[in-house]
């Protein structure tokens, strides 16, 4: 091997390094949707939570999921459940493709995929709390067997971390599968999905008979995420807006009647099966390490012994020296590929609570006003949206606005590169003559 074909490997093995380390802005860049597309795709979207759902064409594959998510909550707020069901079943759907055992969920999952970059799906709270909010528009349709299937899909969701399992203990999902399976009539899935529900809340307990509306309000805001360590591979997951010894009432027909804490929702995103966790990816952030200082090694190694052997003239030496330039380039790009980068993207109109109770009315009223006191915070009235259905009702509000966050979702974005406007088309009338022009 003579010295130019071996700085040729050495030359090969530097731009194999290079390229790994370069970041892949493109992927986290928006696409450019023209006017007349985006018109098209929010037509039929509610008019103030349009700026949400315009994230979604704008942000593709990778934010499809949390930009369904926060849309689907505007949309509920806006009393319009056709578009939030939509999104939520996109959501859903998309979840629950990828949260399976095959090769594209292994795929999400690899070392060599970078946690920033890969597709959102969410922590596993944030993934049941889309089917808690499915299940909710289930059962304000009167469809109650569909509401009890998408709330034990929340159950298992919540149980399904990246690479183990869990116990599952969303007491709420459990209690309001039991809800819908008392409207549609099966007592004992009730039964079973009631207890479930006071084995992880002991505040829970099944509703009396001829209960008939069930009362349902999102207290507080929702956890946030953000990154700590040397990759900024710790995942850090901190309360949102919270009140302590919370009261939330209802008010029907003259009664007080006082909800009860089902989910804390912050408690739900930094526990597993009731267990605090490490957030820290450790994994990865060891296979980085090993892989670099592996790859700094036999760069070095060869490098020196690729020197010796071409002043030996030695070329069988200096090939297996060349070559381990390039296997340690390839490691280092290796290390650099497995980025353990936390995703730091989150639910960001979650709330911070989920209050339940249920009741008896004769008649359904056409709203519900609740209210809402604690130590840290001035008493407030709010207003329940109910949907009446045949055997059973449902009352739901909020005392955050789902609509009152950013526009787009925390986490790494770039604007769309938007392609220069065509020139004007030149005229007949336009064309210079080379005549002279005229004075005035």
């Amino acid at each position: 091997m003579n010295i130019g074909i071996f700085k040729g490997f050495a030359v090969l093995a530097l731009l194999v390094s290079v390229s790994a380390c370069v970041t892949d802005e493109e992927y986290v860049r928006e696409k450019y949707v023209p006017p007349v597309e985006m018109n098209a795709y929010l037509d039929d979207k509610p008019a103030m939570a349009r700026k949400f759902f315009a994230n979604i064409p704008r942000q593709g594959i990778r934010n499809e999921v949390l930009n369904h998510q926060r849309a689907a909550l505007a949309a509920m707020q806006l009393n319009d459940f056709e578009s939030a069901a939509a999104s939520l079943d996109a959501a859903i759907n998309r979840i629950e493709t990828i949260y399976a055992k095959n090769e594209k969920a292994e795929k999400a999952r690899s070392n060599f995929t970078k946690e920033d970059f890969k597709d959102y799906l969410g922590e596993p709270y944030e993934r049941a709390m889309a089917h808690l909010y499915r299940g909710l528009i289930y059962m304000a349709d009167g469809d109650y067997q569909n509401a009890r299937a998408v709330f034990k899909g929340g159950l298992l969701q919540d149980s399904y971390a990246v690479s183990e399992t869990h116990e599952q203990d969303y007491a709420s999902l459990a209690f309001l599968g039991g809800w819908a399976s008392k409207c549609d009539g099966n007592a004992g899935i009730a039964k079973e999905m009631f207890e479930e529900a006071a084995e992880n809340n002991d505040k829970l307990s099944a509703p009396p008979d001829g209960h008939n509306l069930l009362l349902i309000a999102d207290v507080g805001t929702a956890p946030t995420k953000r990154a700590e360590g040397e990759y900024d591979e710790k995942l850090i997951i901190e309360q949102g807006k919270t009140f302590d010894n919370a009261i939330v009432r209802a008010k029907l027909d003259g009664e007080d009647i006082r909800l009860t804490r089902a989910e804390d929702i912050f408690w739900q995103a930094t526990t597993r099966g009731g267990r605090a966790v490490d957030h820290l990816l450790a994994g990865k952030a060891q296979f980085k390490d090993n892989m670099d200082k592996a790859g700094d090694v036999m760069i070095a190694g060869g490098a020196a012994a690729g020197t010796m052997a071409m002043a030996s003239g030695n070329n069988d030496a200096a090939a297996i020296a060349a070559l381990f330039i390039i296997a340690g380039a390839i490691a280092k790009a290796s290390a650099a590929a497995a980025q353990p980068d936390a995703d730091v993207r989150y639910w960001d109109n979650l709330p911070d609570s989920v209050y339940i109770a249920t009741a008896k009315v004769d008649e359904v009223p056409d709203t519900v006003n609740f209210s809402f006191s604690a130590e840290d915070a001035s008493a407030r009235d709010y207003e329940m949206q109910v949907h009446k259905g045949t055997n059973c009702s449902i009352a739901w509000g909020r005392t955050h606005s789902a609509l009152n966050i950013p526009e787009r979702a925390p986490g790494k974005w770039l604007p769309a590169n938007v392609p220069p406007k065509p020139e004007p088309k030149e005229t007949e009338g336009d064309k210079d003559d080379g005549g002279k022009k005229p004075t005035s």
